[in-house]
This record gives structure tokens, sequence and C-alpha cells, in this order.
């Protein structure tokens, strides 16, 4: 028998699959711009609805929530001035302006349901600037060729996710964005209470 991980690991990179609705997006964003990200179809009857990002080691920060679709969302401190949260009731949408390179990296939507966290989406923003040289030798062209060669096949790698339950310390996440791989416990996604 095929190993289900490897097959769902797969289908989830081909986007042919998702797990309980999850949907998994890699968004390209210049610097200092402004970029949307959006998790649908699963905001109608959902409460505690968050958007969160995956930091450098295994925990995440939550940006924002909202109570119900149809309120006003709270945004965490440090993310008021240039995120915005978001909801048409059907799409939940963090909007984020003056984008810096901090700001790559792996974020996620989701809610709470029986009093722990499901994660409905994931997106790997990636942030790249402006790159301007007259003269460029055939070394640069080369090098630069190389590096955007293992970029494209890295790309494969990005929307891994396998989910593990593990009866004696609840459930873990894993995820691969930009070749690193983060593994995320759901006593890390909670928002504050």
């Amino acid at each position: 028998m095929v190993n289900l991980t490897v097959v769902l690991a797969v289908l989830c990179t081909l986007s042919l699959i998702s797990f309980s609705l999850s949907e998994f997006h890699t968004v390209k964003v210049q610097l200092e711009g402004e970029v949307t990200l959006q998790c649908s179809n699963f905001t109608a009857l959902i409460s505690h609805i968050i958007w969160f990002k995956l930091n450098d080691g295994p925990n995440a920060t939550v940006i924002s929530l909202m109570l119900t679709p149809d309120v006003n969302a709270t945004m965490k401190n440090g993310f008021k001035d240039r995120f915005l949260m978001t909801s048409n009731i059907t799409h939940v949408f963090l909007n984020i302006k003056n984008v810096n390179s901090s700001d790559s990296g792996l974020y996620f939507c989701g809610n709470n349901k029986n009093g722990g966290p499901v994660i409905v989406g994931a997106t790997c923003l990636q942030v790249y600037g402006k790159i301007i040289q007259k003269n460029i030798n055939k070394f640069l062209l080369k090098a630069l060729l190389d590096i955007k060669l293992f970029m494209f096949f890295s790309l494969f790698r990005i929307v891994q996710f396998t989910r593990s339950a593990d009866h004696n310390s609840g459930k873990h996440y894993w995820f691969s964005c930009d070749g690193h791989r983060h593994a995320v416990h759901e006593n890390q996604i909670l928002p504050e209470r």
C-alpha cells in the first residue's frame, strides 16, 4: 500500500486535494507593495476566525481575530498600522500595506472549534525587491539563473502538509515554506484569552 502521507503531500503540492477545506497558496508581492491574502468558503457559520503567522521556530503569532464574519476584526499590537482583516461572509481577507521583507513567511487562517484550532488555509508570502544592474557579466547571469532554477524546484516543496495526532500531546501541524520545515502544535495557535 502506498504511503498515504506521500500521496497527500503530492496531491496538495499539485493543488488537487485539501484537508478540512484547507487551501494552500503561494503569493508574491513587491517590496513596499500591497497584498491581500484570503481564505474562502468557511466563514458563513463559523466564529472566532483567526489570522496568524508562523515565526522563526515553532511559535505562531496571532495577527487578528474576528468573533463572527459580520463583526469588525480585532488587530493585535504590532499589526494595527499596516494589516486589516475583513470578511464578506464567504471569504476572510488579510490586507497588508507597505509590505516589507519581514512580512515574508507562512500565514494561516482558521478558527477555534471545540476548544481547538482548525487550520483552514495557508499562504506562503514571498516578498521580492527591485534588482537594477546595467552591466551584469556572464558569471553573475549564470549565478542568477542557477538561483532561479533552485527556487523553481524548491516551490514544489512549499505546500507540503502533514497532520499527525499523538494522543498524549495533542495535534501537530507540519508545513514547509521556502524550503524551511515548520511544526506547529495546536496550543501555539490559540488566540489570546
